[in-house]
């Protein structure tokens, strides 16, 4: 689980798991309000899964991720839910073009709240 404020409106990616920079998943929201679950396979990155979320100032961005699976919630409504086998393991990483974050946390969710349930 990686969980974090972005507090600036631009692209801010949270990567939950981070091998090197050829091989990572993670999570990336842009000031347009588009969430997208990426991935970067052999220095090749491509889109799992996508879906959108109302714009603010700032947005609590969050990253759940066990096994194959990967559930992103924003400001704790789900958004993404996907399921990709070619990464299952790795460290984490924020990234971005001058993003801004606050808040951050990493580590396993041991009180089992994994973001909430998935809306459109």
């Amino acid at each position: 689980m990686v969980d974090a404020t972005l507090i600036a409106r631009t692209q801010g990616p949270l990567i939950a798991r981070y091998i090197d920079p050829d091989n990572w998943m993670g999570a990336r929201i842009d000031s347009a309000g588009n969430v997208k679950l990426i991935k970067m396979l052999d220095g090749s990155e491509s889109t799992v899964a996508s879906n959108t979320y109302p714009t603010a100032a700032t947005v609590e961005v969050r990253i759940d991720v066990s096994g194959s699976t990967n559930v992103i919630p924003i400001d704790g409504v789900g958004k993404i839910a996907a399921a990709d086998g070619d990464i299952t393991w790795g460290s984490v990483a924020l990234t971005g073009q001058s993003p801004k974050f606050s808040n951050v946390k990493a580590g396993y969710d041991t009180e089992g709240d994994q973001g909430g349930s998935l809306k459109g």
